[in-house]
């Protein structure tokens, strides 16, 4: 396993797209940061403030972190070097595993720096931060619901490319369902049948980035919907001929 790891490690940091997509996070979220404090008002709860800035480099989806994982695997299938890799390392529940580890590890170090410079950004622009929240366990809980959302973002990407072997749709199927499926379908289901919409995943996952209601089942229920695509993803890698 540790060759496992430490071989996808120099994969995924060989690979430009992995920077590009680093680059990307850390960007967007710092201009959409700097556009949200020049267009409004600092909230009088310091620890609301604060969430804003945590929960920015998910504020326009998390197909950028999907894109992680859906390069993770679906690039190798892409330029066929898939055969080479399960020729090193044979055993396919242990390459799975490695994949999922150090896209993840990569995912969470990129995401921890988006959100270092949101709320720099946040703080420059002389907004009061504090821990003082309530709700879904104040900033900490919040803090911890954003990683687990980004991964769970990340395991549609790694899903869906590992389940269809192609990478742009592992990036550009999450979003199309959290966007243009689900957007509809809350409008049209939202009296008709709520409880339906309560299990939509992307939905979930906006609610989890909140400080209240039921954040952490809101988070339990796209944890749910992203463990089954990552098992599929696992069932098909494992399962079918390279």
């Amino acid at each position: 396993m540790t060759s496992a790891l430490r071989y996808e490690w120099r994969r995924i940091t060989s690979v430009p797209g992995t920077w590009i997509i680093g680059a990307l996070v850390v960007l967007v979220a710092a201009g959409l940061q700097t556009l949200f404090v020049s267009i409004g008002d600092a909230d009088p709860v310091p620890a609301r403030n604060l969430a804003a800035g945590l929960v920015t480099p998910l504020s326009i989806g998390g197909f950028l972190f999907a894109a992680f994982g859906a390069q993770a695997l679906g690039q190798e299938y892409r330029f066929g070097t898939i055969r080479s890799t399960l020729t090193l390392f044979p055993r396919r529940p242990t390459v799975f595993a490695a994949k999922l580890a150090v896209t993840a590890l990569v995912t969470v170090a990129v995401l921890v720096l988006a959100a270092v410079v949101c709320v720099a950004v946040v703080g420059a622009a002389g907004w009061r931060l504090g821990f003082d929240g309530t709700g879904g366990g104040g900033v900490g809980g919040l803090a911890v619901r954003v990683v687990l959302v980004a991964l769970g973002w990340l395991a549609w990407g790694f899903g869906i490319a590992g389940i269809s072997r192609n990478t742009a749709l592992g990036i550009v199927l999450p979003l199309v369902v959290a966007f243009v499926v689900e957007t509809p379908l809350t409008v049209v289901l939202g009296e008709k049948a709520p409880w339906l919409v309560d299990l939509f995943p992307f939905g979930n996952a906006g609610q989890a980035l909140t400080m209240a209601g039921d954040a952490w089942g809101a988070l339990g229920i796209f944890g749910l919907w992203s463990l089954v695509v990552a098992g599929l993803a696992y069932l098909s890698f494992t399962y079918r001929d390279a």
